[in-house]
């Protein structure tokens, strides 16, 4: 039966004030990082300009940077895609890799031991128990 705590209308208010405080604080300090970002000379100058926003790519020298991590993002994509895929397809098509998985991870949490790793919510153990049935 899972735990379900009682209500309690003063320690729920104040948690909620609690998280709405925190939630505040790190709006705000966004809010005045986007606000800087638009500001003439911050904090000197507050007023609002958009010169900053211009990326002065030829001056600046940015754009090969620019390119550079957009070929990053491009390339963490693609391979990341690629590995996630080349490790669920397996696992959901070829019981003899499961095995292996199941395995390695009674391996590493003890092996066997009497005292270690033969405890019944091994991490895997709930992917073996659902394939099964």
């Amino acid at each position: 039966m899972p735990y379900r705590p009682q209500a309690k209308p003063w320690r729920d208010g104040l948690a909620t004030a609690y998280c709405v405080a925190v939630a505040g604080l790190v709006l705000a300090m966004m809010g005045m990082a986007v606000f800087a970002s638009f500001a003439k000379f911050w904090p000197y100058d507050l007023r609002p300009t958009l010169a900053h926003c211009t990326m002065e790519l030829v001056d600046a020298e940015v754009g090969a940077t620019f390119a550079n991590s957009l070929a990053m993002a491009a390339g963490t994509a693609v391979f990341g895609t690629v590995l996630v895929f080349s490790g669920a397809y397996p696992l959901l098509h070829d019981p003899k890799f499961l095995a292996l998985l199941l395995r390695i991870d009674h391996d590493l949490a003890g092996g066997g031991h009497p005292k270690v790793g033969t405890h019944r919510s091994a991490p895997l153990r709930a992917i073996a128990t659902r394939r099964m049935a």
